[in-house]
């Protein structure tokens, strides 16, 4: 029997994070439910993916993309990557070297002292950011 030729109870379009919890809901559901994931790209994760790079003149660094950061702090994301096997796969960050870069030129530039998530908290550092000007 093919996959054409199966019934499912559940069609989940997109193998992205939100795809992929709720095949993982179904599945460990008390009455799991038969289901397929239809995905359309070659990878599983959708926006979420990890790149190891490296620069020259740079030490190698890990490049998190995605549509929002993976926040350990939340405990339902830590609980899901538990119930999955991935916990031991979570790489921490090195408080030493925590910091965010953005690509301005082709090049890694480190966000001032005092931006969180994005938006900053200190005025000064950030106003002398290389990654600021009055021309924009």
């Amino acid at each position: 029997m093919t996959m054409t030729d199966t019934m499912f109870d559940v069609a989940i379009v997109g193998g992205g994070i939100s795809g992929l919890a709720a095949a993982h809901a179904l599945q460990t559901a008390e009455s799991p439910l038969n289901y397929v994931v239809l995905e359309g790209s070659d990878r599983w994760g959708g926006k979420i993916q990890t790149e190891r790079l490296g620069l020259a003149g740079t030490d190698p660094f890990i490049l998190e993309a995605g549509p929002d950061s993976f926040i350990t702090q939340k405990p339902w994301a830590l609980q899901l990557a538990r119930q999955l096997g991935m916990s031991e796969q979570l790489l921490p960050t090195n408080d030493e070297r925590r910091q965010t870069f953005v690509l301005n030129r082709g090049r890694p530039v480190p966000l001032p002292d005092g931006v969180m998530l994005i938006v900053p908290t200190k005025f000064r550092p950030f106003l002398f950011s290389p990654l600021i000007s009055l021309p924009g």
